[in-house]
């Protein structure tokens, strides 16, 4: 069942950054997340993202980052953004199973493949925001 109007608006709202090349999967995932309540700041690539970090700073408590991007990976982009903001959360999509070389820098990051449902998804973010404290 879903939560009354009186439960989702006295509940905490998360802002997700969300980082994809891909012009459809960013409304997907804003679409998507919205609908939940998030707030969602989309960036087309990498370093729109870390301009948006610049910006809205604390103010982010996820970031959603596709691993294969140009010009500054899913994986770069997030260890630039945690060192900026060592509490932020990251989780990666990629339409890439094999391309999952930043293990060694985040070994608990969660993964969701191309193509996600929503339930995925706002699954996915759940847990991370939870993780986050």
């Amino acid at each position: 069942m879903a939560p009354s109007k009186t439960e989702r608006t006295a509940r905490r709202v998360y802002t997700v950054l969300v980082a994809d090349d891909d012009e459809q999967v960013r409304a997907l995932v804003w679409e998507i997340l919205a609908m939940e309540g998030y707030r969602v700041l989309p960036a087309r690539n990498g370093h729109e993202a870390l301009e948006v970090l610049g910006k809205h700073g604390d103010g982010i408590d996820l970031l959603l980052a596709d691993v294969v991007m140009p010009r500054l990976g899913g994986r770069d982009l997030a260890k630039r953004a945690c060192e900026l903001l060592p509490h932020l959360r990251v989780l990666f999509i990629s339409g890439y199973g094999d391309n999952l070389d930043f293990r060694a820098d985040f070994p608990d990051a969660v993964v969701i493949e191309k193509p996600f449902t929503p339930e995925q998804l706002i699954a996915a973010c759940r847990t991370e925001v939870k993780r986050r404290g």
